[in-house]
């Protein structure tokens, strides 16, 4: 399972497999200057916090579908 998060309206992008493996990061160029990287790094870590929801999102869909079948497999 694949996630993605982003920050700055998708200008930051983390793209990361369900287990927290980061598989890339996409940087909108209008974003990087040197003047301002304290906002580059403010971006990175909300895009890293919004993939990492993702995984977790992406994990209680698993178990609820897990869930269900095996409750249909027991007759409920």
């Amino acid at each position: 399972i694949s996630v993605e998060g982003s920050a700055g309206g998708g200008a930051l992008k983390v793209s990361m497999q369900a287990d927290g493996t980061v598989v890339g990061v996409a940087i909108d160029a209008d974003v990087v200057s040197s003047d301002d990287v304290t906002m580059l790094e403010d971006l990175m870590t909300a895009a890293f916090r919004d993939a990492l929801k993702e995984c977790g999102n992406a994990h209680a869909a698993v178990i609820t579908r897990l869930n269900a079948h095996t409750r249909s497999d027991q007759g409920g």
